[in-house]
C-alpha cells in the first residue's frame, strides 16, 4: 500500500485500504525529473518534490475515505433505526437500470430516454476508466462528480447541455440516494453556468407563403408543416395527432401535449381543415396522418431531417450546405412516364426489361431507391442503373439527387455557437410555433389565449423564449399603443396599424419579378371579407395571410 509509479504512465499512483476495501486511483499528479530504477530509492530535486506532492495528495484521499466510510455507516445506523433494514448499494454498472425504475408521475419518451442513458453511461464509462476502483454509486464523491463534470467541459459541449447533464446526474443521485447508499449528494451545491440562448426566428407571412410553395407536391412532409404552422404543436405531436382528437365538426384539435403533459385546445383554420380533409377519414384506425407516425416512432431523427430539407427547399439553408434537389411538377413527372413508357414498349419483352420497368415504374410512382430495393429484391446498384438507362433513353434527367434547385438562401437553418459540439438551430420545424406565438401576440390575442393554445404554464417562457417580433413590427405595435404625445398614433388599432405596415413593406419589396404576387396579397389584405387568404378561426381576426395550399 502506498505510492505507485508505473513504467507506461507518466501519473503517480496512490494504493490504500479502507474499512476491508482496496482503492487504487490516479492521484493526477505527474512523475517530473529523472525516474530511479524503484521508489526504493532517491531522485533529482524535481522527482522528489512530485512524490511529496503525490504523498500528500495520497494522505489526504485516505482521510476522505475514511471520513466517507465513517459517515455512510452512520447513515446505515440511522436506517437500520428507522426501518429494521440496512442501506443496499448499487453498482454503478446499473445507473441506468435503476433510473428506470425512479416512480414518475408520466412516462417519459423513448428519446428522452435514449438521452439519459447516453449521458449516465458516459457517467460510468468516466468512472470505469478515471477510478476503476470505485465500482459503486455509493463511492461517488464531490470531487469525482465534478471531475466528470469538468471532462463535459473538456469535451466542448455548451453551457445548456453542461446544465442538463449537470441537473440530470444531481437529481438522479437524490432520487437514488437511498438505494445507492450515498452519505450526501456529490453535486448538491454546484450551480449551473449562465448559458448562451440562441433564440429561433420566426417566419415571416411572406416566407410561410414560400414554404408552403414548396411542399406543396410533397405527401410526406406538406401535412405536417401545414399542421404545425397552423397549431403551433411540436413536430412529434403533430406526427402522431390521433384522430379522437380531431373535431372536425366543431373545428378543434383538443390534445395532451407530449413534452408537459398539458391538454390544449386549438380552433382549427381554415388552411388546416382544407389539409385535414385529405387525411382524417383514411384507413388507419388511429393516426390521422399514419405515414408520419410510423417514421417519428422509428426514427424521430428521420422526420427532423425531411422538415429540414423542405426548408431547404424553398430557401432556408446553411451557405456550406449542398444545394437541395428540385422538386418535378406533376405535369413533369406525367410527361417522363409517358415517353419512358413508350421507350419500353418498343424494346423487346426480356427479364432485364422487365426489371427495368418494375424500377421505373415504382420510381415515377414516388418510391425511393430503398423502397424499390425491399419491394424488387434488386440490389442498390442495379435499380440506379435502371433509372440512369432510362434517363439516357429519353434524354432528360428525373433522378432526384441530379436536379438542384436554384432557390437563393433566404436564411440560415442553423449558427455557430460560442461554445458548443453542436451549431444551434435557429430556423427548423419548432420555428412554426414561435412564429405562430410572435403573430398571435402581435396581433393581439390575449396570452392566456395563447397559453391556452400553445400549452406554456408560465408566461415568462412564452416572452422569452417564443415572443420574437422583428424590430419594425415591435416599433409600430408600441407606437400604435401609446399615445399621441409620444408619437404614437391613437387614430388607428393595433391590427390596423400591423396590416398597414405590412402593406407598405411588400409595396416597398415590389419590383417587375415579384409585382404580381405582392399585388394579391396587398389586394387581399385589403380585402375584409376573404376568409380563404387567412389563417384564422371562425370569426376571429386574420392573424397569417397565406393562401390555401397548392395555390401558392
Amino acid at each position: 500500500m502506498g505510492l505507485q509509479m508505473r513504467k507506461t504512465s507518466k501519473w503517480w499512483y496512490g494504493r490504500w485500504e479502507a474499512k476491508g476495501k482496496t482503492y487504487c486511483e490516479n492521484l493526477g499528479i505527474k512523475v517530473r525529473g529523472k525516474r530511479p530504477r524503484s521508489l526504493k530509492e532517491d531522485g533529482n530535486v524535481a522527482f522528489e518534490r512530485s512524490r511529496t506532492e503525490a504523498q500528500l495528495k495520497l494522505s489526504d484521499l485516505r482521510e476522505k475515505s475514511l471520513r466517507r466510510t465513517q459517515a455512510a455507516e452512520l447513515v446505515q445506523t440511522l436506517h437500520e433505526i428507522r426501518t429494521g433494514r440496512r442501506v443496499t448499494s448499487l453498482p454503478l454498472k446499473e445507473l441506468c437500470e435503476a433510473w428506470d425504475r425512479i416512480p414518475r408521475k408520466r412516462e417519459p419518451s423513448e428519446r428522452y430516454i435514449s438521452q439519459v442513458h447516453s449521458t449516465l453511461g458516459r457517467f460510468v464509462v468516466f468512472m470505469r476508466e478515471r477510478y476503476p476502483s470505485r465500482r459503486e454509486t455509493g463511492d461517488v464523491t464531490r470531487e469525482i462528480a465534478l471531475a466528470f463534470m469538468t471532462s463535459e467541459e473538456e469535451r466542448g459541449v455548451s453551457p445548456k447541455t453542461w446544465n442538463s447533464t449537470l441537473i440530470l446526474l444531481r437529481s438522479t443521485f437524490r432520487h437514488l440516494r437511498r438505494e445507492a447508499g450515498l452519505a450526501e449528494n456529490p453535486l448538491d451545491d454546484v450551480p449551473t453556468k449562465e448559458a448562451e440562448t440562441v433564440f429561433r426566428k420566426p417566419f415571416s407571412p411572406e416566407e410561410l407563403r414560400l414554404i408552403l410553395g414548396a411542399v406543396r407536391d410533397d405527401a410526406f412532409a406538406r401535412p405536417i408543416i401545414v399542421t404545425g404552422m397552423c397549431t403551433a404543436m411540436r413536430l412529434g405531436d403533430c406526427c402522431l395527432l390521433r384522430k379522437e382528437h380531431v373535431d372536425m365538426a366543431n373545428r378543434f384539435i383538443t390534445v395532451k401535449t407530449s413534452k408537459t403533459g398539458e391538454t390544449v385546445e386549438i380552433p382549427i383554420f381554415p388552411l388546416l381543415h382544407k389539409e385535414l380533409e385529405r387525411h382524417v377519414d383514411n384507413d388507419d384506425p388511429e393516426f390521422v396522418f399514419p405515414e408520419q407516425a410510423l417514421m417519428y416512432l422509428a426514427n424521430p431523427s428521420g422526420v427532423s431531417w425531411r422538415m429540414g430539407k423542405a426548408l431547404a427547399e424553398a430557401g432556408f439553408r446553411d451557405p456550406e450546405a449542398p444545394l437541395p434537389r428540385a422538386r418535378l411538377s406533376a405535369e413533369t413527372v406525367e410527361t417522363i412516364r409517358q415517353r419512358g413508357g413508350e421507350i419500353l414498349d418498343r424494346l423487346p419483352e426480356t427479364p432485364k426489361t422487365t426489371r427495368i420497368r418494375q424500377s421505373f415504374q415504382l420510381y415515377m410512382e414516388g418510391h425511393t431507391i430503398a423502397d424499390i430495393m425491399d419491394a424488387t429484391s434488386f440490389g442498390k446498384g442495379t435499380v440506379s442503373g435502371h433509372l440512369n438507362q432510362i434517363e439516357k433513353l429519353i434524354g432528360q434527367p428525373f433522378i432526384r439527387p441530379k436536379i438542384q434547385s436554384d432557390t437563393p438562401v433566404r436564411g440560415e437553418q442553423n449558427v455557430p455557437r460560442d461554445k458548443g459540439v453542436r451549431r444551434a438551430s435557429t430556423r427548423d420545424f419548432h420555428s412554426f410555433r414561435v412564429t405562430w406565438i410572435t403573430l398571435a401576440l402581435t396581433a393581439g390575442v390575449p396570452m392566456e389565449i395563447v397559453c391556452r393554445v400553445t400549452g406554456h404554464r408560465t408566461v415568462d417562457i412564452v416572452l422569452k423564449h417564443y415572443f420574437r417580433p422583428d424590430r419594425d413590427a415591435f416599433r409600430t405595435t408600441i407606437q400604435s399603443a401609446m399615445p399621441q404625445f409620444f408619437g404614437g398614433a391613437p387614430s388607428k388599432s393595433h391590427s390596423a396599424s400591423a396590416e398597414d405596415h405590412h402593406i407598405h413593406e411588400l409595396l416597398e419589396k415590389m419590383d417587375r419579378t415579384n409585382w404580381q404576387l405582392h399585388r394579391d396579397v396587398v389586394l387581399r389584405l385589403l380585402s375584409a371579407n376573404d376568409e380563404n387568404v387567412c389563417l384564422t378561426g371562425r370569426g376571429s381576426k386574420p392573424i397569417l395571410g397565406l393562401e390555401e395550399p397548392g395555390t401558392v
